[in-house]
């Protein structure tokens, strides 16, 4: 069918000039001249950049998973402290722990004083139409570039409500920020917990409760730390106390279960030290690691 012999087409107007139909090579060079299109943020680290093609994208959604006390938050605030090495604003939304605690963090980690961090000065809400505007606030004023949300399932949104149960509701507000990442030209970064798996390392698909988070995030990244191997679990009864009785050692692993630009999955060994994590060593002999000569 022709367009001339589409019915009423001619009576047929665009809400706006901006939602026209166009050809596609116009729009993305208008874009290219007017936004910050093809800017990436780089993650740190250079294995989850390389298989990010640079690093996080405009209209990103990204989800960090993981059980809980197993470093979410830090990791999170890890990856600010890169992002604000290289001045780009970021704004959190943190319903786990108070903003004094935040700033005592990043303090710790040696971020600069004048560090590009917004926060609403309270939360008074946890309404996803309420963060929205918030959201926006911050691009207006600060121009914040990287939204965290800690955590996605704190959230409550009038339009998921309607969806019932807890998977839907969650896949209708995880629908909806990545709606704003790509609608604002930002990158929206959201924690989530995962199911408990026992000894088994966690996947995409054991994000809690739903696959709509990791069917709508363009990245997911899972992580977890490594339990001593000299102690085991404590039965009811047991004594095994000793100098050194911690479960967990100081190493972490980070893996990128999702990665858009590639598909490639690579893990990263980090150590937790002065509050931020940190590669141990960047050499996996082992594994594959993405770059320009063998994508």
């Amino acid at each position: 069918m022709l367009v001339k012999d589409i019915p009423d087409y001619k009576g047929i107007k665009p809400d706006s000039e901006d939602d026209r139909v166009l050809p596609l090579k116009e729009v993305a060079e208008e874009n290219r001249k007017n936004n910050n299109t093809g800017d990436r943020y780089s993650t740190g680290f250079k294995r989850f950049d390389n298989a990010l093609r640079g690093g996080f994208a405009i209209g990103d959604f990204v989800a960090i998973a993981g059980i809980e006390f197993q470093g979410k938050t830090s990791w999170g605030q890890t990856l600010t402290y890169h992002l604000c090495k290289q001045a780009i604003p970021c704004l959190w939304f943190s319903y786990e722990t108070v903003e004094e605690e935040l700033d005592k963090k990043f303090m710790e980690m040696g971020i600069d004083d004048n560090y590009l961090v917004y926060v609403p000065f309270k939360k008074t809400s946890h309404r996803l139409d309420w963060i929205k505007d918030k959201i926006k606030e911050g691009v207006a004023k600060y121009g914040t570039q990287v939204i965290f949300i800690d955590h996605i399932g704190k959230l409550v949104s009038e339009k998921a409500e309607r969806s019932g149960n807890k998977a839907q509701f969650l896949d209708a507000i995880a629908s909806e920020l990545k709606d704003l990442a790509v609608e604002l030209r930002i990158v929206i970064v959201v924690m989530s917990h995962v199911n408990k798996i026992g000894d088994n390392v966690p996947t995409t698909q054991d994000i809690a409760h739903t696959s709509g988070i990791g069917n709508e995030a363009d990245v997911v990244m899972i992580i977890w730390r490594l339990k001593n191997k000299n102690n085991s679990s404590l039965k009811l009864g047991e004594d095994k106390t000793k100098d050194n009785d911690e479960e967990y050692s100081n190493e972490s692993r980070v893996k990128m279960t999702k990665a858009r630009p590639t598909g490639h999955t690579p893990i990263i060994k980090l150590f937790y030290k002065n509050s931020k994590f940190e590669l141990i060593t960047e050499n996996y002999d082992d594994e594959y690691i993405p770059n320009e000569e063998n994508d």
